[in-house]
């Protein structure tokens, strides 16, 4: 948590607030939630942050945050998530938000990975999302997302760019729908340049996949 660290059921409200060139060695460079913890985000830019994992933000076990009008611009990720990092039962929500320009190895946008434990069987929630120019060494240019339960409404993968696969988004999971979706324009060097799935449940509906590219 080179910028704010947020432990053990930690849940503020952070508005009008900007994380500038924080760095942590190894989770989450402008914030780290951990352990139930779910702050609220409101109004919030995270520029120039690194770490590991999570150059932005990165949430491990139990963490549920929300984020809105957020804005994730040119952090970087020496691991996975150039802007955000999710892992282990974590179920982010976002709203308006927009990533641009992040780096990472895998995922360069977002970094998702989480399945519920849980009977209630939470959902991340994606909604007016734009994931723009964002680049990964090996995989998910856009976004790595593998997830129990997914909503994506609204949401631009465009111009993204992966030295390996899957240029806009490397998808895998379950119980996952998909509407108002355009993928666009973006690069892989090896499969799909735009989307790349492996779902037992995938609903795709209303979307685009236009102008992708694999260079093989």
């Amino acid at each position: 948590g080179g910028g704010m660290y947020n432990y053990s059921r930690s849940n503020p409200i952070i508005a009008n607030t900007t994380f500038d060139t924080n760095s942590a060695t190894y989770t989450g460079g402008g914030i780290y939630n951990y352990d139930s913890s779910s702050p609220s985000l409101s109004e919030v830019t995270f520029i120039n942050n690194h770490a590991r994992d999570g150059g932005g933000v990165a949430n491990y076990y139990l963490c549920n945050p929300v984020f809105q009008n957020v804005v994730f611009q040119s952090n970087w990720a020496t691991s996975k998530g150039g802007g955000l990092y999710s892992y282990l039962d974590s179920y982010p929500q976002l709203l308006n938000v927009v990533f641009s320009a992040n780096q990472a190895e895998v995922g360069g946008g977002i970094y998702l990975l989480t399945y519920s434990t849980s009977l209630e069987k939470p959902f991340s929630v994606l909604t007016n999302v734009s994931l723009h120019k964002n680049t990964a060494e090996t995989s998910g240019g856009g976004a790595y997302i593998s997830i129990t339960n997914l909503l994506m409404t609204n949401v631009t993968i465009s111009e993204n760019t992966s030295y390996g696969s899957a240029g806009g988004l490397l998808f895998g999971g379950n119980e996952t729908t998909m509407t108002n979706v355009t993928i666009k324009d973006n690069t892989a060097r090896i499969g799909a340049g735009g989307l790349s799935a492996s779902s037992d449940f995938m609903k795709l509906t209303n979307s685009i996949l236009w102008g992708n590219s694999p260079e093989q």
